[in-house]
């Protein structure tokens, strides 16, 4: 089963390079796509829940634990798609849909497995969308809509950014 695809009709909007996709279609869902990785964590979460069981001592523990370690890895359990389009990313978890305009990103840090995202409206928090096979689609998307949206809106890139912008235009 494939996870994700880029949907068959695109934008003519950068005549130079192939162009965009309109959309791009992603599924971020850490219990079925980390593989081994996955399986560890779920040793490792049920090693804490046996721990908690045994030096409690008392049996009503170990469901409350249970309860305090899925609540914590909800992000772990749940599939999260994605859709990736020129006015932002919508992101859908079971039946909440959250729509993030490209304006709204302040900041972004490609890494190896994915590219971690940090609205304007969040301090600490961070987005992180794994590239599923989709990564050069997916940053050109990236790196095209943050700049026009910001062209767009007079605000600069933040350094990080600009940085990620410069590598990928030199290559």
């Amino acid at each position: 089963m494939k996870s994700m695809d880029v949907s068959q009709t695109t934008n003519d909007s950068a005549p130079t390079e192939e162009p965009l996709p309109l959309e791009l279609h992603l599924l971020h869902w850490p219990l079925v796509q980390s593989g081994w990785k996955g399986i560890a964590f779920l040793g490792v979460l049920l090693a804490v829940v046996l721990l908690i069981h045994n030096y409690a001592q008392q049996p009503g523990m170990a469901p409350i634990a249970v309860i305090v370690v899925l609540v914590v890895t909800v992000w772990f359990w749940l599939p999260v798609r994605y859709t990736i389009r020129a006015s932002g990313i919508e992101r859908h978890v079971l039946t909440r849909r959250q729509h993030i305009a490209w304006a709204n990103i302040a900041d972004y840090q490609a890494l190896r497995e994915g590219v971690k995202l940090r609205p304007t409206w969040s301090n600490s928090g961070s987005l992180y969308i794994s590239w599923n096979g989709q990564r050069h689609a997916f940053e050109r998307m990236l790196i095209a809509h943050i700049s026009r949206a910001r062209k767009s809106s007079g605000s600069s890139v933040s350094r990080k950014s600009s940085r990620i912008l410069s590598r990928r235009k030199a290559t």
